[in-house]
């Protein structure tokens, strides 16, 4: 066979080349060779003893094995195939290597269904009339709307499990108070949503993370790991604790592999409050060496500076992201009231100003003032957190919702919006405003609908996000 063809790929060994979606992909000339041998044997064990002999010879010397991992890793990265939940390439431990992939001979595309609209009125064709029928509408509109329902209730099983190619997904569960106080779980959710926000942004292309709404639907649950990996569709899962006393603050987090419940990576942190940052920072690190994802040297930089945080400052910031989430008029007033007063404490927080900007931007939908008096400051509060921080991709969402619907500066909209996404592209959140605040309304509604797709794989449990979808 000279051109493979799976997934979205195609290798062809007349050019030696492989593609994307019809793009050249970057593969070095070995890890090529060695591709294209396992697509030959695909479904097949290959040797490393077979990779030895096919790529390099027999009489050969030096480090081979090494070479043989390398090639293995940079095929798995043209691939976009996670090591960790690997899809198409696996290793058969002390043995070699297996491809499993459905080689397509063809590209099977739908027809288009052309649809001749009846003209209006006296332009209408002559025909013989009709026996009179009844009126099918009201049943058709029953019809659509037992679908849009059913839709509804079946859409986040039909959706888990569908990453994009190469990346694995993770969910962070709702971190347990150890604290012996109820009226402290604000503080570990705080943390729990923290570590999605950190972890989201770490490796883009071979890490997404289900997002807060769907997640926190698991607090409290006697399900265990495996379950929660099949309803979520994920391969990773990040579970923890958090026991706080006065200013000391305990965290332990462990990492578990879905496939078989191994438990790849766990620490325990005791430290300050003012140092909660770092810890989370810490996490993110650990997670990041486990599962070998590449950091760009911007992350690196991020998670190795990570400040200190005055301690009044940051429990007024976990109060103002508990009452934001509660989505309602009393919980945005008090939204509103934490991270003014966390800025008031500290006003380089970066963080308590991106979600101001975020209460000030909601709050009009729940009936809290105005989008005339309240955009302005939304715009204001947004512009703050991205001068002292600019990677933060709700601070750049909230920009982006303020110039669109303030002032109709769409360019500035757009851009904002896609550096949201740049940063974070596990944010359901910002996939949702980009659809509905920028590509609808500029009536881009193939691309919203995506988007929203986008956001659904990523929250599948959040009501408005399959609302504003259906």
């Amino acid at each position: 066979m000279d051109v493979y063809r799976f997934e979205s790929f195609e290798v062809d060994r007349g050019a030696f080349e492989l593609r994307r979606a019809g793009r050249p992909v970057a593969i070095e000339r070995i890890p090529m060779e060695l591709l294209l041998l396992l697509l030959e044997r695909r479904g097949q064990l290959v040797t490393r003893q077979e990779i030895l002999d096919r790529i390099w010879g027999k009489n050969v010397f030096g480090d081979v094995d090494n070479n043989i991992n390398t090639a293995i890793r940079k095929i798995r990265q043209a691939l976009r195939d996670n090591p960790v939940s690997p899809r198409l390439l696996h290793t058969v431990p002390g043995k070699g290597y297996r491809i499993s992939v459905l080689v397509l001979d063809s590209v099977m595309v739908p027809t288009a269904v052309e649809v001749v609209p009846t003209p209006p009125g006296d332009l209408a064709p002559s025909t013989p009339a009709a026996p009179a029928t009844p009126n099918p509408w009201p049943l058709r509109a029953l019809a659509v709307l037992a679908l849009v329902a059913i839709a509804f209730i079946v859409r986040p099983y039909l959706m888990r499990g569908v990453p994009a190619p190469g990346k694995a997904m993770i969910v962070v569960l709702p971190f347990q108070n150890l604290s012996g106080d109820v009226q402290q779980d604000y503080f570990a959710d705080g943390m729990t949503e923290e570590l999605i926000a950190q972890l989201g942004s770490l490796d883009p292309h071979h890490l997404g993370v289900i997002a807060r709404t769907s997640s926190m639907l698991y607090k409290g649950t006697h399900k265990d790991s495996a379950q929660i990996a099949r309803e979520l569709g994920v391969a990773l899962l990040l579970e923890g604790s958090v026991r706080r006393a006065n200013d000391r603050v305990r965290v332990t987090a462990q990492l578990i592999q879905a496939s078989d419940q191994t438990h790849l990576w766990a620490e325990s942190y005791d430290r300050d409050v003012s140092d909660i940052l770092k810890v989370q920072s810490d996490v993110a690190r650990g997670i990041a060496g486990k599962i070998q994802l590449t950091l760009s040297q911007q992350v690196r930089e991020s998670l190795a500076g990570t400040p200190s945080v005055d301690p009044a400052a940051y429990e007024d910031f976990i109060q103002g992201l508990h009452a934001y989430n509660i989505r309602s008029h009393a919980g945005f007033e008090h939204a509103i009231a934490a991270f003014s007063r966390a800025i008031a404490k500290d006003p380089n927080y970066a963080e308590a100003y991106a979600g101001l900007a975020n209460a000030y931007m909601l709050a009009p939908i729940f009936g809290v003032s105005t989008t005339v008096e309240f955009l302005p400051k939304a715009l204001e509060a947004a512009t703050r957190a991205i001068t002292l921080n600019d990677n933060l991709a709700n601070a750049h969402t909230a920009l982006a919702f303020s110039k669109s619907h303030l002032d109709y500066d769409w360019p500035t909209a757009e851009r904002e919006y896609r550096r949201g996404l740049e940063l974070n592209p596990s944010d359901a959140q910002v996939h949702l405003f980009y659809s509905n605040g920028y590509l609808s309304p500029l009536a881009r509604h193939v691309e919203a609908i995506a988007e929203m797709k986008i956001a659904a794989e990523l929250d599948p449990y959040s009501l408005p996000v399959q609302s504003f979808l259906g």
